[in-house]
């Protein structure tokens, strides 16, 4: 039986639209229209589910222990607003990468079908380079091997000048794997020799990278100029001042996504003990209240940034937009942008506390 959701404001074609309804049946949409009489119009404003795309872990969990609690995970996840998420794992001991593959996958086939989707792993690292951040250097030095397991990403984040960052680019790139860049000091011939084999994509940009200089320009300065690729940002305000947010916003509106780079609270396991910044304890639903209430970014353009974007640049065709023919995954929010109600799937919770 179809079922509905209407609230005061919506995010339709990535403008704010006034009382809208979305109508669903067995987990997709097959109405978006304005809320008319009779519709029990919520006061918020209604979105796709939220898309991270780089959660290392949350709470106690981290998804490198091949043994980490998924549902718990999603559960946690599905209390800010995300609806489709990639488990990250950052850069693990050579060994990790043949042993515990199988182990993963039963653990994200075992996700209940009412929790947020974990669509597949994004590995980040071990190919990385001369801005390591928390990695591991002494981890970075691997043979060819390990790009079987990178093969079966779905997202791999490495550096240009790594030995092996132009064959893994190109082989990842044609096996469908979105190529990042990141933790790097590339030059602009390594990068631009990378993004022509097939690098889509930078990660969390400015972070453990060369930045802006007026003479030697770094690798956020060749992202922000490149309308080949797109990038995500970090929204915590601790990796990224509020300021050169709004920057970034201004410089290149159209390219820019939000991710939370969750950690949890153990999940700094195998990372450099010490290290200025080693991920963040703050969801996506706080990082879309820092960008409109910090940042001075509108509210439509950051909460594209958490969903139409990711879902485009993950080439997800089924979510990201309030659309006929998309899975139903949706959040309203408070008009303090506290999450309310998620859908996942079809499947409606509501959020206590909001």
């Amino acid at each position: 039986m179809p079922q509905h959701l209407s609230a005061s404001r919506a995010l339709v074609n990535g403008e704010i639209h006034g009382p809208t309804t979305v109508v669903w049946d067995r987990g997709v949409i097959v109405d978006v229209r304005a809320a008319k009489r009779g519709d029990d119009v919520i006061d918020g404003i209604l979105s796709p589910g939220f898309i991270d795309a780089q959660v290392n872990g949350v709470g106690a969990d981290r998804v490198a222990d091949p043994h980490c609690d998924w549902n718990r995970i999603s559960q946690m996840l599905r209390s800010q607003g995300v609806t489709t998420w990639l488990p990250t794992v950052p850069t693990q001991a050579p060994e990790f990468y043949r042993s515990a593959h199988s182990e993963w996958l039963s653990g994200i086939a075992s996700v209940e079908r009412d929790l947020p989707d974990a669509l597949g792993f994004h590995f980040e690292g071990p190919l990385l380079g001369q801005k390591p951040g928390a990695h591991r250097a002494e981890w970075f030095d691997v043979t060819r091997d390990v790009l079987n397991t990178l093969r079966t990403a779905r997202m791999v984040t490495l550096a240009p000048e790594h030995p092996l960052s132009r064959d893994a680019t190109h082989e990842l790139s044609e096996a469908g794997v979105l190529v990042a860049l990141g933790h790097t000091s590339a030059s602009q011939e390594q990068y631009d020799l990378c993004v022509e084999d097939g690098a889509r994509h930078v990660t969390h940009l400015f972070n453990a990278m060369s930045g802006v200089d007026h003479v030697e320009p770094g690798v956020a300065t060749y992202a922000l100029t490149d309308d080949r690729v797109t990038f995500s940002v970090v929204g915590d305000l601790i990796h990224v001042h509020p300021t050169t947010i709004n920057l970034i916003w201004r410089a290149a509106n159209a390219r820019m996504t939000l991710v939370s780079d969750q950690v949890g609270e153990q999940s700094r396991t195998g990372m450099v003990p010490g290290a200025r910044l080693a991920g963040s304890t703050t969801g996506l639903d706080a990082a879309v209240r820092n960008l409109v209430t910090k940042c001075r970014i509108p509210l439509a353009d950051v909460l594209v940034m958490a969903t139409e974007r990711p879902a485009s640049i993950l080439r997800l065709v089924d979510r990201g937009t309030l659309r006929v023919g998309s899975r139903a995954d949706l959040v309203v929010l408070t008009d303090d942008l506290g999450v309310r109600t998620v859908v996942c799937a079809g499947f409606s919770t509501t959020i206590s506390g909001n």
